[in-house]
């Protein structure tokens, strides 16, 4: 028997191209704002940026021993020095019988350390003594000098006083590449939850109009079945084809819900706007084959990894800060000799006045005070030095192996990278071509069954061959989508690896890297 035209309408249906529809009235979300919003609100980024502060707070304490250190002291005390008899006697009788001695001591000085490994530093003294039986009368001395010490074996460089400080300053530019690393894969995150919330909408819109021709099959049989155009028995193969259908769209329902949490997570939204995400309105990059470099040029996307990847330039400058340490390190297993001058001069002025004892660094000079000597410090076995040695080196052959561990990776990301965005986009090709056949398919069969050679249930095999088709189409799609962000993740090109203020680009998610050092 053959079907009435109106069952035949309804099979022929596109119905595949429901684009733009609206599930809410929410407004939309392009990936641009999405990829904003990742930056704006996700706390993992916040958690890096804060570790770039504690990167600096270390390079500002390596830098502290560079700072004057000032110091200053005052102490005062009285002491009873008991007589002898000698003493006593030719004093006479009711004279005392203990020396009485007051003193005050105040001194106040300063030490500088130079980036070459020299110290410099003033140093003045105020003593001011008086007893009750020869210095009534108050003495107050005073010394001024200037100090300097100059290291010959230990400590002596600028390399080796600096190596803390430089390796801290290294370690704040490996913190600012890994907020861009962390950047740039935040956003890779971002770019592939938006796309596969995308795809999952397609589908979604697929299966829906799969299942709304389902109905409408179901209810036309039922009509044609209280005519008696139609045996009963087909009521239940296209109501059994309904109920697929139908399952089909409540798990597409539960997969956009799922993706559309993922997204909102990836764009850092905070808990309560976890339910106000608004639909995505860009639609998935157009894949081409064309648009696929050849194979050849996987070398220079590697290059681009191995110079552009924020991941490997922190490595490197963890490396380098790693080689700073050795030198001091090395440097430490020398014997620490110095060389100390010191020159000033002495003051002298007597009285009990507070003046007198203020006044004694600038009177009662005679001449100039000069010393130079020579310090010689060793420890016996030196073990601490050399462990710090082993440790250095160790450290720095560890930072190396981290980079060649790191790029051999990157390398390997790069090659599946591409090879998953050059088979997608074939995949794509013959999902559309498949699409086409099954379109022309469906039409043979319509036709086919007009003729009477064919039966209901082989429209409705082939239209869920269709289907499928059309579900791998939107899969394709979005593998492909998927394919670019993680090529682009793998080349180091979606933020530039050195700039501290960055600006997402969405068009970078929907197109090839083109070029070494070229997003």
């Amino acid at each position: 028997m053959k079907l009435p035209a109106a069952i035949l309408f309804i099979l022929c249906i596109d119905g595949w191209s429901q684009s733009n529809r609206v599930l809410d009235a929410r407004g939309t979300l392009s990936l641009q704002q999405a990829l904003e919003s990742t930056l704006a609100f996700h706390p993992q980024l916040h958690l890096q940026e804060e570790q770039v502060k504690v990167s600096r707070g270390m390079l500002l304490q390596a830098s502290s021993q560079f700072d004057m250190t000032l110091q200053a002291s005052a102490t005062e005390g009285r002491a009873y020095l008991p007589l002898d008899s000698v003493t006593e006697s030719e004093l006479g009788p009711g004279s005392a019988s203990s020396t009485i001695t007051d003193s005050l001591g105040m001194g106040a000085g300063g030490t500088q350390l130079f980036r070459n490994g020299m110290s410099f530093g003033p140093t003045v003294t105020l003593n001011r003594t008086a007893d009750n039986l020869a210095t009534t009368y108050g003495a107050n001395r005073s010394q001024t000098s200037l100090q300097l010490t100059v290291p010959l074996l230990r400590g002596a460089g600028r390399d080796v006083v600096t190596a803390n400080e430089k390796a801290a300053g290294l370690g704040v530019d490996a913190s600012v590449f890994d907020v861009n690393q962390t950047m740039a894969d935040l956003l890779a995150n971002t770019a592939l939850a938006y796309w596969n919330l995308v795809s999952t909408e397609r589908l979604l819109e697929v299966l829906a109009g799969s299942e709304a021709r389902g109905k409408a099959i179901v209810e036309n049989v039922a009509t044609l079945i209280a005519a008696d155009q139609i045996p009963r028995s087909d009521l239940a193969e296209v109501s059994a084809n309904l109920a697929q259908r139908t399952g089909a769209r409540i798990a597409a329902e539960q997969q956009v819900v799922s993706a559309r949490q993922q997204l909102a997570l990836a764009m850092g939204l905070p808990q309560d706007r976890l339910l106000s995400l608004p639909d995505p309105a860009d639609p998935l990059p157009v894949a081409s084959t064309e648009a696929i470099p050849l194979p050849e040029a996987v070398p220079q996307f590697i290059n681009m990894a191995l110079t552009r990847r924020a991941d490997l330039m922190s490595l490197k400058r963890r490396a380098l800060a790693a080689d700073t340490l050795v030198l001091p390190a090395k440097n430490s297993l020398k014997p620490q000799v110095n060389l100390v001058f010191t020159g000033g001069y002495s003051g002298y002025r007597e009285g009990n006045t507070p003046g007198s004892v203020l006044l004694a660094p600038f009177v009662g000079a005679h001449g100039p005070d000069v010393s130079g000597g020579i310090t010689y410090s060793f420890p016996l076995g030196n073990r601490n030095a050399i462990g710090a040695v082993m440790q250095a080196e160790a450290g720095s052959r560890q930072a190396q192996l981290r980079i060649d561990d790191a790029a051999r990776t990157a390398s390997s990301n790069v090659i599946v990278a591409y090879e998953a965005l050059r088979s997608t986009a074939l995949q794509l090709e013959r999902a559309r071509e498949a699409v086409r056949l099954f379109q022309s398919a469906l039409d043979n069969e319509r036709e086919k069954y007009r003729l009477g050679v064919s039966s209901l249930i082989d429209i409705l095999t082939v239209e869920d061959r269709l289907t499928g088709s059309l579900t791998a189409q939107v899969q394709a799609d979005g593998a492909y989508a998927s394919a670019l962000a993680q090529l682009r993740s793998a080349t180091g090109t979606i933020v530039e690896p050195d700039r501290q203020v960055q600006s997402p680009d969405a068009s970078r998610f929907a197109r090839v890297p083109t070029g070494p050092g070229k997003p």
